[in-house]
């Protein structure tokens, strides 16, 4: 009889395929045989996106998939997670989230991207009037990418809680939504507070996207090049905006922690 060559594939070899494999097709291997069964359990980027779950279903019914199927996947999984992607159009913000990122928190974490499109904005782990930390600090997260509305109270004190519990943060990728309504408008000064103790002592790349130049993007700005002493490089690219040159002079302006940190502008 000939051999099984895909059971008898080296153990590298198998893992190199599950890393190039969607999530869906990944968990899908575990019924070739018995030595795959449980080898996508260790996969350490779970990327849950629209190829893992098509477009064209019901939002409701998408949304109560996506939050089994993560859920079973969280409790099976066993090995280090470096990357947890939520990225879905039609996925409905739910209040499971809590649940994942505290699970992550625990797992030496590295990078977590969730984009959520649908229904009101989901206010997770910032309740009441200061943002609450995570149980442990992600000591091991250095990148953080995230899509916000600075204008809104509730988005802000979110954002917060979760740059504070990342102390080695190294990379933050930031894309405002100012144009969708506020809910709740956020305090003139809230990034001028200076009860907001958070030195980003290892930051030392920042992408801000999307913004119009409003008081409170501007603040969030000046917020972090006052507190990012190993900054190297902040790129800023606007929406298309007529007081280009006013905002470029704002920019500039601020004072910077780090001797060494370059502003780059580019236009919408």
């Amino acid at each position: 009889m000939e051999p099984d060559r895909i059971t008898n594939l080296p153990d590298n070899v198998i893992e190199g395929i599950l890393l190039h494999l969607p999530m869906r097709d990944a968990v899908r291997t575990s019924i070739l045989s018995s030595k795959w069964r449980y080898k996508w359990a260790t996969v350490p980027y779970l990327v849950f996106n629209k190829v893992f779950c098509p477009f064209y279903q019901n939002p409701t019914d998408i949304t109560s998939k996506i939050v089994s199927i993560i859920d079973r996947v969280l409790v099976l999984h066993f090995g280090v997670i470096h990357k947890f992607e939520l990225s879905h159009r039609e996925f409905e913000a739910v209040s499971d989230i809590d649940r994942w990122i505290l699970h992550l928190s625990r797992r030496s974490i590295e990078n977590i991207v969730l984009e959520i499109w649908q229904s009101e904005a989901y206010k997770y782990l910032a309740v009441g009037i200061e943002p609450h930390k995570l149980p442990e600090p992600h000591v091991e997260l250095k990148y953080i990418s995230i899509y916000i509305n600075l204008n809104n109270h509730e988005d802000s004190l979110t954002f917060l809680c979760l740059l504070s519990t990342a102390p080695n943060l190294d990379e933050l990728e930031m894309t405002a939504h100012p144009e969708e309504q506020t809910i709740g408008g956020i305090d003139t000064n809230f990034w001028e507070d200076g009860c907001w103790n958070l030195p980003f002592s290892k930051l030392r790349v920042v992408k801000i996207t999307g913004i119009s130049g409003a008081k409170p993007e501007m603040d969030f700005i000046k917020f972090v090049l006052l507190n990012s002493p190993a900054l190297e490089r902040m790129v800023v690219e606007p929406v298309f905006t007529s007081d280009r040159w006013e905002l470029v002079t704002k920019l500039l302006c601020f004072k910077r922690a780090s001797n060494q940190a370059e502003i780059i502008y580019k236009n919408p």
